[in-house]
């Protein structure tokens, strides 16, 4: 999988490329941004009952597995919006509810689309529940991370050179920068990170 640098960054990007729509649902920037990169994210959460030995890797509840299908996206992105609409009722904000479910989904699907471009692992049932074949991309130019909280140079480097410019592109498309909070969060996620590879891998 990539790691969570990877995901959330494109969380990130998404978040700084539909700003209105963000505040329609009535948040300012930073909790947009967070939210999609808490939904792109979100599948990796079938991690913890491999790590614990409750599932294997194989099984459609597994590492990749149904979490990891466009369905999963789909449901996470309702299940996200209706919270967005309860939390907004009675208020003039939440509108256009089907744009923030849309954008949601995107931010939930790209997690799979992303895992499907790295180079191990046994693919993305993209399809479940109604195909539980595995599937990658032909091109495959993203190392995998390790399941859990390991990270090497290498995939540090390769996420941060592919995917860190999708922030860069989204905030310089709107001839502005991340304001001050969401932009420290992001980078202490980096610099977390980048600890755990100067003290496993490095």
């Amino acid at each position: 999988m990539p790691s969570i640098i990877g995901h959330a960054l494109v969380g990130a990007a998404l978040a700084e490329a539909t700003p209105r729509i963000g505040r329609g649902a009535g948040f300012g920037r930073g909790g947009w941004t967070l939210i999609l990169a808490a939904v792109s994210i979100a599948p990796d959460l079938d991690s913890f009952p491999l790590m614990l030995g409750l599932i294997r890797y194989a099984s459609p509840f597994g590492h990749r597995g149904a979490t990891h299908s466009l369905a999963f996206a789909l449901l996470l992105a309702v299940a996200v919006t209706a919270l967005v609409a309860w939390r907004s009722r009675g208020s003039s904000e939440n509108r256009g509810g089907w744009r923030v479910g849309s954008v949601l989904a995107l931010a939930g699907a790209s997690h799979g689309l992303l895992d499907m471009l790295t180079d191990a692992g046994l693919g993305v049932a993209w399809g479940y529940p109604f195909a539980s074949t595995r599937h990658f991309f032909a091109v495959r130019p993203i190392p995998a991370a390790a399941v859990g909280f390991e990270l090497s140079a290498g995939v540090f480097l390769t996420e941060v050179l592919l995917l860190g410019p999708l922030l860069l592109a989204a905030a310089v498309s709107r001839r502005t920068v991340l304001r001050p909070w969401p932009r420290a969060v992001l980078v202490a996620v980096i610099l977390a990170e980048a600890g755990v590879c100067w003290g496993v891998r490095c």
